[in-house]
């Protein structure tokens, strides 16, 4: 068994964690947990290393991140008897061995079953932590995730690749990266947990930062993942953390509205326009309960007034800006991905039940008389299923399902609720590009479902409720 040692071995694991197989001690109490233990440290280096190191995309981005959680884990694991999400753990990562064996290159599925290693060691070890540290480990992953955010505006405003990557005609944040939709899949889960947390003003400010990075990516999947994930949240959250919400997604839309002059290949940048919407944007969100109604609403007639003032000195580029909008990304055209996905399911039709293995093989598909080649399905799911099969994917849901089902059980706190948004977000987005294959992104996720795995220890203030 897998289990996180931040805690002395010699305390009994309550019956709820025992049942997962996952813990052998509880940790310590909420006012006992205070720092950050040296576990936790590694795992956020880890995440920092990856948004630096382009999300883990290529071999030496892994092996940084993968030296990280080992680290982690060599300092927090312990071995003892295997529960089943460690069982089925280990069956996925064999199965990535042996289906890339068939396939007839064992080396191919090394890395995916490493991958899966190093996430479910992740995962052990955030169960572990008590509640003020599973919330300071939240802090970290949204400074990081505000730093890429603020990084990809910059691109955006100041038209700097590979910060900003132009895309048919009009600048979009790919952030450190440097891949739009991909942002937009790290983003937009991070800025879900920052609005359920939203009762103080510098995590009003991270989801600013954080909404506002992802619309300047202008990715229709990360739009519709955000919107998914806001269902959730508003249904999980009471009625007057609802009214909360209301600043920060106003703050975020005034910060996109400042970046939108830059937008256009054909309009110059206009970075003092893009500062003036975030510093707005940010001013709005922050004002929180204590601030009176009449300065809220002065805040918003300020934004108003910019915005008036843009349209009136600046028409020309927010019309080219809106124009190109609505040409290039506000549409429903797909591009190639319906002949990838089709090439994608044809290929694992050839082997259902095995894949055609974990390697580098390529998608064909004809336009006209061109052919086209791909090596993702920009669906994570057919991609797992054209890869590994029917074992495979199946494999994957009974791990996820493992991890997912302790959340049932957990206590309903505006955490919780956050990750759990940020969760369905990342599941949706995961069905419309390759965000797994930048590992960055899973252990992103599985450190959200081990924060939201409830701890033993209960709430001890008002913010943890």
């Amino acid at each position: 068994m897998t289990a996180a040692t931040d805690a002395p071995s010699s305390r009994a694991a309550p019956a709820a964690l025992r049942s997962t197989g996952e813990v052998t001690s509880p940790p310590r109490h909420a006012d006992q947990d205070s720092g950050l233990p040296l576990t936790c440290l590694a795992l956020l280096a880890a995440v920092a290393a990856g948004a630096k190191a382009q999300g883990g995309f290529y071999p030496a981005g892994q092996l940084l991140i993968g030296a990280l959680v080992l680290v982690a884990a060599l300092r927090g694991l312990r071995i003892g008897r295997p529960g089943w999400p460690v069982v089925a753990a280990g069956l996925l990562a064999g199965w990535s061995l042996l289906s890339a064996a068939i396939a007839g290159d064992v080396q191919d599925g090394a890395s995916g079953a490493a991958l899966v290693i190093g996430l479910h060691f992740s995962y052990t070890l955030v169960i572990g932590l008590g509640t003020t540290q599973r919330r300071t480990l939240v802090d970290g992953l949204l400074v990081v995730g505000a730093v890429l955010a603020l990084l990809g505006m910059v691109g955006v405003a100041l038209h700097r690749p590979p910060l900003g990557h132009l895309d048919s005609g009009v600048w979009r944040a790919a952030t450190t990266l440097t891949y739009e939709n991909a942002a937009a899949g790290l983003l937009v889960p991070l800025a879900l947990v920052a609005l359920a947390l939203c009762h103080t003003h510098l995590r009003r400010a991270a989801a600013v930062l954080l909404l506002a990075g992802a619309g300047a990516t202008l990715s229709r999947g990360g739009l519709l993942a955000l919107l998914v994930g806001l269902v959730v949240l508003l249904a999980l959250v009471d009625t007057a953390a609802r009214r909360l919400l209301v600043w920060p997604l106003t703050g975020a839309v005034i910060a996109v509205l400042g970046l939108l002059p830059s937008v256009p290949e054909t309009a110059p940048p206009r970075p003092f326009v893009a500062v003036a919407g975030l510093l707005l944007g940010l001013a709005v969100a922050t004002g929180g309960p204590s601030v009176s109604g009449v300065t809220r609403r002065t805040a918003l007639v300020v934004a108003a007034a910019l915005l008036v003032g843009g349209v009136t000195f600046g028409n020309a580029a927010l019309r080219n800006a809106g124009g190109e909008l609505l040409d290039k990304r506000l549409t429903v055209a797909q591009g190639d991905r319906v002949e990838m996905i089709e090439a994608a399911a044809r290929e694992w039709g050839d082997s259902p039940v095995t894949g055609v293995g974990p390697g580098q093989q390529w998608l064909r598909w004809q336009d006209g008389t061109t052919t086209k080649l791909d090596r993702y399905a920009h669906n994570e799911y057919l991609q797992v299923l054209w890869k590994t099969g029917l074992v495979g994917l199946g494999l994957l849901l009974i791990w996820l399902g493992r991890l997912l089902l302790p959340l049932l059980r957990s206590d309903r706190t505006a955490l919780h609720a956050g990750c759990l948004a940020a969760l369905a977000a990342l599941a949706t987005a995961s069905a419309l590009d390759f965000l797994w294959h930048l590992p960055l992104i899973p252990l992103v996720g599985v450190v959200l479902i081990g924060v939201a795995t409830s701890a033993p220890a209960p709430p001890t203030s008002q913010e943890d409720l």
